[in-house]
């Protein structure tokens, strides 16, 4: 057969591989638990002595840090069971009072928020489903250390839970002064060897977004349709070497070269391999193990030049008021790094400050002169009362360390990492911080030490500080004044729904004499199918659902309540939440009538009312020890109008070294 004739047969698979697009099946989720003494459930993928999660310097060049595993894992393995996640609310709107000029400002959460209704977030906000976005998940610890490398994905990120931890706003100082959700799991959607590093999907349109960078990099699509050319390409050499005689080696070679050294480059052409010996590779083994070699560090690498990162387990703090804390899972004697963390620059607090307005219509300019509250996550970072700055870490687990005073219940530290080791640059400790505000991320890194022997199951505190300690006791003081405020019979939507879950649902006319809790708003799932599945849809924390109205009720033949109601038909997936507007969402009518399951309808918290919000809800940052603040720092305090005619003149850089 002429070589001609060979190569179009060849191309024609390709052709036809292109315009096939290859789905991605998705993996079931498997968590393991335990039951400890006290009862309590702890649920995470392994208990073993050795190591299992390594932060370390990625395989990727010029990616920075990384996560490796420490054991072999496999697929639908709980990997890490999960970190803290914040609401970043309003953001867009509170960033108004400095005009059209906010946009010279740099954000360095930039590259480490999902979308917040797909992180269960959706009523933080009265306008979640509309653009631009006005919540977002910053999602410190696993999900912001893991790279993503689209030839080797090999873990997903799961929603977090919620959980206030039976704190109440008429008795808890402590409530709204955590983030309730957390526990965002990391899971294994393939085996993965001991020593590989983690990578998880960044989106497409991630790398799309950067061609200066990334050129035809492969994306993910095009490495399954490499596998299934190279499939293709082996069974049509099967057969010629079979039907065609004095068929070689050479001419196989020759034949892949032809398609390999394609006069028109594209990326699925780029993710296939080169070699022969790649090719053979490909072919026994599939196009991941052609790649996975390159991803994998070994143990006693990460044990020389990484950090373990899987010294503790997180249940609930034995601090009352403290939420979730950070206990010891093995034996950590005095000196060991007990957790470390990369760290997030920030030159002052302007991302972190919301201020009077219109919160819920957003109609109306925010009040540059009163500042009426902070996100939550101004609680989570790092700062010294000399400077402006605020280093937010995002190490995993490290936001789960409460504060304990040195001397007393304190058994670890805060302490700067060598330089050079894990990416650490003294050079910046020692400079002035104007050098930093054009790099997101300016190679800091903190190791937090054991002070003494921590043993298994120890919880584990570092000292916040004196100013921090100074603002809890007034916060506790001045939260007896003001708790009257609020009813002992208050209840948030989530709890209500729990014991509520099969209550008749009143309608709008009976709501009139008997109305629900001002702030409850009725949500659905307007979705045909039967009970089960609308409920196992709920069950999920980030159910995208519409507004509606309950304007009637009746029953089946069979005794089955429905539920007539009419809702707002707003788009809530993210693609088509960035198509709409505020006034386009207050423009749509209520649809026409439609009956629905109880298993549709339930009750949110209204935004801005549960407890994150509270007007006392205590905000204060942790503060950095006055022995390891860099004496460079001292005295440097920004203004966001420094910023703006800084950033006006000089470009800013996401650096994407870590």
């Amino acid at each position: 057969m002429p070589r001609r004739i060979l190569t179009s047969l060849l191309l024609y698979h390709i052709h036809v591989l292109l315009l096939n697009r290859v789905s991605i099946a998705e993996s079931n989720h498997e968590t393991t638990c335990i039951v400890l003494e006290n009862g309590e459930q702890e649920c995470t993928a392994s208990l073993h002595d050795e190591c299992t999660l390594y932060m370390a310097e990625s395989t990727i060049p010029g990616a920075g840090l990384g996560i490796f595993t420490g054991i072999p894992r496999h697929k639908d393995e709980i990997v890490w069971p999960g970190d803290v996640m914040y609401p970043v609310v309003d953001l867009q709107y509170h960033m108004r009072v400095w005009g059209s000029h906010h946009r010279w400002l740099s954000n360095p959460l930039k590259d480490y928020v999902w979308f917040g209704p797909e992180m269960g977030m959706q009523q933080e906000s009265s306008y979640p489903y509309v653009a631009p976005e006005y919540v977002t998940a910053f999602c410190p610890g696993m999900d912001a250390a893991i790279n993503c490398n689209l030839a080797l994905l090999n873990v997903e990120k799961g929603t977090p839970n919620y959980d206030t931890t039976g704190l109440h706003r008429s008795k808890d100082p402590g409530a709204g002064a955590f983030t309730p959700y957390h526990q965002c799991e990391t899971i294994a959607t393939h085996d993965i060897p001991a020593g590989g590093e983690l990578f998880k999907f960044y989106g497409d349109w991630w790398f799309e977004s950067r061609p200066e960078v990334f050129d035809l990099i492969p994306l993910s699509e095009d490495y399954y349709i490499a596998e299934e050319l190279v499939e293709a390409y082996n069974s049509l050499i099967t057969n010629m070497q079979s039907q065609v005689e004095g068929w070689n080696t050479e001419m196989s070679q020759d034949l892949w070269g032809l398609v390999t050294n394609h006069a028109f480059p594209s990326r699925t052409l780029n993710a296939l391999p080169r070699t022969s010996n790649e090719l053979e590779t490909v072919i026994q083994n599939g196009i991941r193990a052609l790649y996975q070699p390159q991803a994998t560090r070994s143990i006693q690498e990460l044990n020389e030049h990484g950090r373990c990162v899987d010294q503790m387990i997180i249940r609930a703090s034995t601090v009352p008021q403290a939420g979730r804390g950070a206990f010891a899972r093995r034996f950590l004697p005095q000196g060991s790094v007990v957790a470390s963390t990369p760290l997030m620059f920030f030159p002052n607090d302007y991302l972190m400050l919301m201020y009077e307005g219109s919160w819920f219509e957003k109609d109306t300019q925010p009040n540059p002169n009163k500042v009426e509250h902070h996100q939550i996550f101004y609680n989570y970072c790092w700062n010294h009362p000399e400077s402006s700055i605020f280093l937010c870490p995002y190490g995993i687990g490290v936001n789960y360390i409460n504060h304990g005073k040195n001397g007393t219940a304190a058994n670890a530290r805060l302490q700067w990492a060598k330089d050079g080791e894990m990416r650490h640059n003294d050079e910046v400790l020692q400079s002035h911080p104007r050098k930093m505000l054009n790099i997101a991320s300016p190679r800091l890194y903190m190791d937090i030490v054991a002070t003494r022997d921590i043993q298994p199951g120890e919880e584990i505190f570092f000292d916040y500080g004196e100013a921090w300690q100074s603002a809890w006791d007034q916060h506790v003081a001045k939260f007896e004044s003001v708790k009257h405020q609020y009813s002992s019979d208050y209840q948030s939507a989530r709890d209500w729904n729990t014991e509520n879950h099969d209550a008749i649902l009143r309608t709008e006319e009976e709501q009139q004499t008997d109305p629900y809790p001002s702030h409850f708003e009725l949500k659905c799932i307007v979705r045909e199918g039967p009970p089960d599945l609308v409920a196992a849809i709920w069950n999920q924390e980030n159910v995208p659902a519409k507004p509606c109205r309950i304007i009637g009720r009746g029953e089946t033949e069979n005794g089955d309540v429905r539920y007539k109601v009419v809702y707002k038909d707003i788009r809530t997936s993210q693609d088509d939440a960035s198509k709409q507007t505020i006034r386009s969402v207050k423009q749509l009518k209520w649809s026409e009538p439609k009956w629905l399951h109880r298993v549709a309808l339930r009750f949110m918290d209204r935004a801005y009312t549960n407890d994150l919000w509270l007007p006392h809800a205590f905000r204060h940052p942790i503060g950095i020890p006055d022995d390891i603040f860099p004496h460079a720092w001292r005295g440097i305090f920004f203004s966001s109008q420094d910023l703006m005619d800084y950033y006006e003149t000089n470009s800013y850089e996401y650096d994407d070294d870590d």
